[in-house]
């Protein structure tokens, strides 16, 4: 198995390292913190996690609406390696301190249970 939680963190640290340029982005729009980062996951990673999800069985997911959206959402990890590995790499201190440089937040925390993820 590939380990996708260093492929993220690697990605991330090659390709977004200037966080003051990314900071400056955040805090660009006239009416609140907003920023697009494209590509901001590897490729391979995108594609594998894509192809997992597809072979998801609709019904083994909660489904739920939210101001008239409709929406599904699985979080047995254990069945799902890749989008496991993705939250642990989002998840990470390594991620987390990444994150506060680019918003400028500080004591960021993680979300174990993927309440409000």
């Amino acid at each position: 198995m590939k380990n996708y939680k260093k492929l993220i963190l690697k990605h991330i640290h090659n390709e977004f390292s200037n966080t003051y340029e990314l900071e400056e982005r955040y805090r660009a729009h006239p009416s609140y913190c907003l920023l697009e980062i494209k590509n901001f996951l590897p490729l391979e990673v995108v594609r594998d996690l894509a192809e997992e999800l597809d072979n998801i069985p609709l019904e083994d997911c909660k489904h739920f609406t939210r101001r008239g959206s409709q929406m599904y959402e699985h979080n047995k990890l254990d069945e799902t390696p890749v989008a496991d590995a993705v939250v642990h790499a989002l998840h990470s201190s390594t991620f987390l301190n990444w994150l506060q440089k680019v918003t400028g937040s500080v004591d960021l925390i993680p979300d174990p249970h993927l309440i409000g993820a």
